[in-house]
């Protein structure tokens, strides 16, 4: 049986953490009504190259996507009774993306 030395497998994994780490971005923002009050338990889509993540605002409306593959993304934002909102940004290698957003009734 072949067997890799210890060595040579430490470096493999360092550099795939490595190449993770760089391309992926980071996406967040605040969601609100029309009257500036910040909207909890707001259902946020987060679509990029094929993959879906999803994720809710917190109590103070807030939002975070930690690891979102590179290019272009579409978000949408869903609240009862609130209209649906979809926002697209690009989302850089090592970068942190705000989008905020403003939901109406």
């Amino acid at each position: 049986m072949f067997r890799v030395p210890t060595t040579v497998s430490a470096i493999l994994l360092c550099f795939s953490v490595t190449v993770s780490a760089h391309t992926t971005g980071r996406v967040n923002g605040l969601v609100l009504d029309q009257t500036g009050a910040a909207l909890p338990d707001v259902a946020i889509d987060l679509v990029v190259n094929l993959r879906e993540l999803t994720t809710t605002t917190d109590d103070r409306g807030a939002y975070r996507f930690d690891v979102v593959p590179t290019g272009n993304a579409e978000l949408t934002f869903r609240h009862l009774n609130f209209t649906v909102l979809r926002r697209s940004v690009h989302v850089a290698s090592g970068v942190s993306v705000t989008a905020d957003a403003v939901l109406t009734l």
